[in-house]
């Protein structure tokens, strides 16, 4: 992490008395390993001090475990509880049954939270509703939840009214390429088997090349592309397995730019198939091609930013073009994404004052 940002503190909320699982939630198992401790490694993948919140009989054994002041109270308490015993300015609460959460998310919702200082609570609202017990919480929210606790008040929804809360909302993150569904939690056993046939991964060690169950993410079958009297490819078949790393080598004009022009859409076969993702884009409209480029990347071998926008411009032109965001919206994703890497002092300058790299 940039040593500028402000450090985190991150919190596992696993003291939940898991009444529909019918057992402690910590415990349950999902290919191998307990929720528990998914979720200390997820903490882990963002900030070195991760915190359990629980009893601490049961669970000191595993990190650093803080109890509730009020307990019995729900999350709410727990959450309080965290706040009042972190001394950090920055602390991300999780649920510990949200196994479908990645590291890419948290570290989106730390960056928003840091670039928004008067915000109490960083806070998705996707999936259906607010996402308090996966959020960022700076530590004056809990004079509020202790306010709350106090009166006999559990619910945390109701304190986003009461403080300054930074809404993430389901658009901005899919603008960041997050999932709604990585919010999807775990409260009763069949949700939990349902969970571990989603993330069961056979190992390489367990598999032999022959019974590997991949499919190409990229396939070319007999294709074909002539250019008048110049055929660039001749029945041309290849496949490109998920993770697999492929290098395509030769001399100027024997077609590699448009191979990769065809994976991309933007060149047609004349004869043949082009499968990409498990979808065969042979004949699919510009429209369709939209959501098959958003699965495939392309990096240019030169710089192909705009140069008469500035940096930030840059980052902000595809989300103008192809997205339904306000200029507001659009500013904090482009704030939020150039503090992840570094550079939001170079919003505003022009790409020709970076040197090549």
């Amino acid at each position: 992490m940039d040593g500028n940002l402000i450090a985190v503190t991150a919190f596992i909320l696993a003291g939940g008395k898991s009444t529909r699982m019918g057992t402690d939630k910590a415990f349950m198992t999902l290919n191998g390993r307990s929720l528990l401790e998914r979720m200390l490694d997820l903490g882990r993948s963002v900030t070195p001090d991760v915190r359990i919140i629980g009893n601490a009989q049961k669970f000191a054994p595993f990190a650093p475990t803080v109890e509730d002041v009020f307990r019995d109270c729900g999350p709410l308490g727990g959450i309080h509880a965290a706040l009042r015993a972190s001394s950090s300015e920055l602390n991300l609460i999780l649920a510990v049954d949200l196994p479908f959460v990645s590291p890419a998310l948290l570290q989106y919702l730390i960056t928003r939270a840091q670039s928004a200082p008067a915000a109490s609570a960083t806070v998705p609202d996707a999936a259906g509703g607010w996402q308090p017990l996966c959020a960022v919480y700076r530590r004056e929210f809990a004079d509020a939840a202790e306010s709350a606790l106090r009166a006999g008040r559990y619910k945390i929804d109701e304190l986003f009214d009461v403080v300054q809360t930074q809404r993430i909302e389901e658009g901005e993150l899919a603008s960041a390429g997050l999932s709604p569904e990585l919010f999807q939690n775990l409260n009763t056993r069949e949700e939990v088997k349902a969970a571990t046939e989603k993330l069961e991964v056979p190992s390489e060690s367990q598999l032999s090349d022959d019974s590997r169950p991949q499919h190409p993410y990229v396939e070319f079958r007999d294709v074909s592309k002539a250019f008048g009297d110049n055929v660039v490819l001749n029945h041309v078949s290849f496949d490109v397995l998920p993770s697999e790393t492929v290098c395509v080598l030769g001399r100027s004009g024997v077609g590699k730019s448009v191979a990769l022009h065809h994976i991309m859409g933007f060149l047609k076969p004349d004869s043949g198939r082009v499968l990409v993702a498990g979808e065969d884009i042979t004949d699919y409209t510009e429209e369709q091609l939209e959501a098959i480029r958003k699965k495939v990347t392309m990096v240019f071998q030169n710089g192909a930013l705009f140069d008469s926008l500035t940096v930030g411009e840059n980052v902000a032109f595809p989300l103008r073009e192809s997205r339904d965001l306000s200029e507001e919206q659009i500013y904090q994703i482009v704030d939020g994404l150039l503090h992840m890497v570094a550079c939001r002092r170079c919003a505003t300058c022009c790409p020709r004052t970076f040197p090549p790299g």
